[in-house]
């Protein structure tokens, strides 16, 4: 069994699961996530080289004029022209888009009970989930 996700969805995942695997964990459950944890980190650092790509592609270097610009991004800062934006959107958006399949088992929900998790971080995880019935909706 595989995960089939975006690579965007992937990417958001990655926060989610390191707050996961932060807390103390049955050994199943903890193999479980250290695992697929390291499969997204490896998709993550593809996504972004290509992230990257795209702003070098399309933004003019200049040097960093503040010690925050240096600090957050070094010495050069790509600065993206006016007219690059929409443009730069709409390859962001197709990366983040790319289908993407994990050689992994999704984890079943239930191995999360009596976990402590935001319920922003069940949304990120979403793809990478098991759900073995539909939780009851609105009537």
């Amino acid at each position: 069994m595989s995960i089939h996700a975006t690579l965007g969805s992937v990417v958001d995942a990655g926060p989610a699961l390191r707050r996961l695997a932060d807390q103390c964990l049955p050994v199943r459950t903890a193999y479980q996530i250290a695992k697929l944890a390291k499969l997204v980190a490896a998709e993550t650092e593809i996504y972004q080289e290509k992230r990257l790509e795209i702003f070098k592609a399309h933004g003019i270097p200049r040097p960093a004029a503040t010690d925050a610009e240096r600090a957050q991004y070094g010495a050069t800062v790509l600065e993206l022209p006016d007219d690059a934006r929409a443009l730069v959107a709409a390859l962001l958006q197709a990366l983040n888009d790319v289908p993407v399949t994990i050689a992994w088992t999704p984890l079943p929900l239930a191995q999360l009970d009596g976990l402590s998790i935001q319920p922003i971080d069940l949304l990120a995880l979403d793809p990478f989930l098991l759900v073995e019935e539909d939780p009851p909706g609105p009537a």
